[in-house]
């Protein structure tokens, strides 16, 4: 997996998490659907772990991709 693929993974992940917790006011445990009837597939394996204060952190499982972490705050 490249970098490139996993940035863009990445922000659409950001994105979706996003979306669920101004919806439901809390982050979600897994990656959100893109549609209410699909599971997301992304290319690029991520798991989402809860962070300090009220944050989250969107962490590629690839142990070479690991430093393009980001991390959501709400």
């Amino acid at each position: 997996m490249d970098g490139q693929r996993a940035r863009v993974d990445l922000l659409l992940a950001l994105a979706l998490v996003k979306a669920h917790r101004a919806e439901h006011g809390t982050w979600p445990t897994t990656l959100p659907p893109l549609h209410p009837e699909r599971a997301v597939l992304l290319p690029t394996a991520l798991k989402l772990q809860p962070a300090e204060g009220d944050t989250l952190r969107l962490i590629p499982e690839a142990a070479g991709l690991q430093e393009l972490a980001l991390t959501a705050t709400p």
